[in-house]
C-alpha cells in the first residue's frame, strides 16, 4: 500500500490525524508575524462566540489562500477531493478556554493550525475520538486534521499570552 493509501485508510479509521509541519521556515514565521499583528489590531476583529475576549476574524486574506496552499495535504490525508469552505483565525489569550463542541456542516473536515505561542507549557487541544479521549500537542506549524462534525474537541484554559 503506499503511503497517500496508508494515510487515507488510518484516516478513514480514526477519523483524525496530526499533519506534522505543514507549514515551516519563512512562510510560518511570516504567518505568525501577520497573526500576531492581527492580535495588534483586534479592534478590527469580530467577538468570538465560543471564546470570550478571543479576537476572532472570518476569511481573511492570507487564511483564505492557506485553504489552497494545504489543499493537496488534506486530499492526500483523507483520499478524497475536498472543497474548501471556510477559514477562520482565532487568537487565544490567556485564560481562553474553547468549551466541548462539535462544527457546523461547513466543516466536515476541521484543520486546526498551531502557529505560536507564549506559554510556560504545551497548550494542547483534545479531541473526542472511538478509543476516548486524546490530547495533541501541535508545535508551530503542525496541524490537527479531523472530522469536525464527528468529533467533539476543546482547548481547556490557555495558560500563556
Amino acid at each position: 500500500m503506499n503511503d497517500a493509501a496508508s494515510d487515507a485508510t488510518a484516516f478513514g479509521r480514526s477519523g483524525y490525524r496530526a499533519l506534522r509541519g505543514l507549514l515551516a521556515g519563512a512562510e510560518l514565521a511570516a504567518v505568525d508575524s501577520w497573526a500576531r499583528s492581527m492580535e495588534v489590531a483586534s479592534g478590527t476583529g469580530r467577538a468570538d462566540d465560543q471564546v470570550a475576549g478571543a479576537p476572532a476574524f472570518y476569511a481573511p486574506a492570507v487564511t483564505e489562500f492557506l485553504l489552497g496552499k494545504f489543499a493537496p495535504a488534506v486530499e492526500q490525508a483523507i483520499g478524497c477531493r475536498v472543497f474548501p469552505t471556510y477559514s477562520y483565525l482565532r487568537i487565544y489569550k490567556a485564560g481562553s478556554r474553547l468549551a466541548r463542541h462539535t462544527d457546523r456542516a461547513a466543516c466536515e473536515f476541521t484543520l486546526s493550525l498551531a502557529l505560536g505561542c507564549d506559554s510556560p507549557r504545551p497548550w494542547p487541544i483534545g479531541l473526542e475520538t472511538a478509543e476516548g479521549a486524546r490530547s495533541f500537542t501541535l508545535a508551530p506549524g503542525d496541524a490537527l486534521l479531523f472530522r469536525g462534525c464527528e468529533l467533539s474537541h476543546w482547548r481547556d484554559p490557555f495558560e500563556g499570552s
